[in-house]
C-alpha cells in the first residue's frame, strides 16, 4: 500500500509541474474532468499560430483562444505556473507590414485564386465597423457569389481606418503605394455612406510619379478599353456597409420614418404599398420575402462583387444582366417575355432568380473575368 501511494504522489508531482516552467504540451484536447494540466496547442507564445489553451484560470477551469482586438494586436494564451496566462502583443513586433487575424499575426503575401484587396473605413460613416464584421461581409461575398462561379476568393491584404470628411481616399492610396515592401491590391473597396444606390464604381488613378510603382502583376487583369492602361489604375469601388434593401416610408433623407405605406418611388416605384418592419427598419411588405430581404448585408456582399465584375467586361454594353444580354449574348428568345425566363429557368439555390444568381452582371462577364487570369509566378 505504501509503495503505490508513493507512486501516485509521483506521478502527481510530475503532472503539476508540466507546465511550471511556461512550457505547455503540445496537445489538442483536455479532458475535461481533469483540471490539474495546462496545455496549449500552440505551444506557448506563439505569434503566428492561433492556440487553444485549457487549464485553471483564475479560480476555474477555462479554455481559451488566441484572438485579434480591435487595435490589431494578439491576445495570446500560454501556460505558465500550472496555469492559464495572457499577454498582449502588436504584431508589428514581428515587422510593419504584420497584422492580426483570425488569432494570429501574419504579414499578406499574393496568393493564386485570390483577388488582392485593400479595405478603406471611412470613420465618419461607419465608426464602430471593425475588421471581423469587414471579414464577414467578404465571406458571404466569397460564399454567395465570387467562389461557386468562380473558383476564387478575396485576399484581404489591410484594412484602413480614414476619415474621407478631411481627406480623399485617393491620398491614402498615394501614401499606400510610397511605402516600400508593399503587396498592391488588384481591388480597393472604400466602406462609406451611400444612402441611395448602395455602392457604385470607383477608380484610383495615381499621379505620373506613381505608375512605375503600379507595374506589378495582377492576377486578373481587366479589361479597360486599352488593356496597356490596366497597370495604371486600380480597380476600385464605394460600398454602402448594411445598405437596407427595400426601405418603405421614409422620407428625403432615407433615415426618417414619414409613412406607413411606399411613397417616392419606392417599392420598386410603386407607391402605397404597406410598410413592414424587418431587419431594424421599415421595409415594403412585396419585398419582405426576397433573397436581400434575409439580413442587411448581403445586399452589401453582392454590391462588392458586382462592381469588381465591372472591370472585366470585354464588351461594355453587355456588363449588366440585361435584355441586351440575355437575347444578344445568352440566345434567349425574345418572342417570350422576360418573366417568363426568370420564372421557368432552374435558379441556384436560394437565389429566387438568375438576376440574382450572377450578382446582376452578365454570365459572359463572369466568363471574361475567369478568362482575364494570369500567371504572375510566385
Amino acid at each position: 500500500m505504501k509503495k503505490e501511494i508513493v507512486v501516485i504522489f509521483v506521478l502527481a508531482l510530475f503532472l503539476l509541474s508540466a507546465c511550471s516552467t511556461g512550457e505547455a504540451t503540445r496537445q489538442k484536447i483536455l479532458p475535461a474532468y481533469d483540471d490539474s494540466k495546462c496545455i496549449d496547442s500552440d505551444n506557448g507564445i506563439n505569434l503566428e499560430e492561433k492556440g487553444l489553451t485549457q487549464g485553471k484560470y483564475y479560480w476555474s477551469f477555462a479554455a481559451k483562444e488566441d484572438y485579434c482586438d480591435s487595435g490589431n494586436r494578439l491576445i495570446e494564451f500560454y501556460c505558465g505556473r500550472s496555469k492559464i496566462q495572457k499577454t498582449i502583443k502588436d504584431c508589428k513586433i514581428l515587422g510593419e507590414n504584420y497584422k492580426c487575424e483570425e488569432g494570429k499575426c501574419f504579414k499578406p503575401v499574393k496568393l493564386k485564386n485570390r483577388v488582392d484587396t485593400l479595405v478603406i473605413v471611412d470613420t465618419d460613416s461607419f465608426p464602430e465597423l471593425t475588421e471581423e464584421d469587414v471579414q464577414d461581409l467578404f465571406k458571404l461575398a466569397e460564399d454567395y457569389w465570387l467562389f461557386p462561379k468562380t473558383q476564387t476568393k478575396f485576399n484581404i491584404l489591410d484594412v484602413v481606418y480614414f476619415s474621407l470628411a478631411q481627406n480623399e481616399w485617393s491620398d491614402l492610396l498615394i501614401e499606400y503605394f510610397q511605402e516600400g515592401d508593399k503587396v498592391y491590391p488588384e481591388y480597393v473597396v472604400v466602406f462609406k455612406e451611400e444612402l441611395v444606390y448602395g455602392g457604385h464604381v470607383d477608380v484610383f488613378n495615381p499621379k505620373t510619379d506613381f505608375e512605375e510603382e503600379m507595374d506589378y502583376c495582377m492576377e486578373f487583369k481587366y479589361f479597360a478599353g486599352n488593356s496597356n492602361n490596366a497597370k495604371k489604375v486600380v480597380p476600385g469601388a464605394i460600398v454602402n456597409y448594411g445598405h437596407r434593401y427595400g426601405i418603405c416610408g421614409y422620407g428625403d433623407d432615407l433615415k426618417t420614418i414619414v409613412s406607413d405605406v411606399s411613397l417616392g418611388g419606392q417599392c420598386k416605384n410603386t407607391d402605397g404599398i404597406p410598410c413592414v418592419w424587418k431587419n431594424g427598419y421599415q421595409m415594403c411588405s412585396n419585398l419582405a420575402n426576397d433573397f436581400f430581404a434575409q439580413n442587411n448585408l448581403l445586399l452589401s456582399a453582392k454590391t462588392i462583387v458586382h462592381e469588381l465584375l465591372h472591370y472585366y467586361s470585354n464588351d461594355i454594353a453587355y456588363e449588366h444582366f440585361s435584355t441586351l444580354c440575355a437575347f444578344e449574348k445568352l440566345g434567349w428568345d425574345p418572342d417570350k417575355s422576360w418573366n417568363y425566363y426568370l420564372e421557368t429557368l432552374p435558379a441556384a439555390e436560394p437565389f429566387d432568380s438568375i438576376t440574382v444568381e450572377y450578382a446582376g452582371i452578365c454570365p459572359t462577364t463572369w466568363q471574361d473575368f475567369i478568362d482575364s487570369k494570369q500567371d504572375c509566378g510566385k
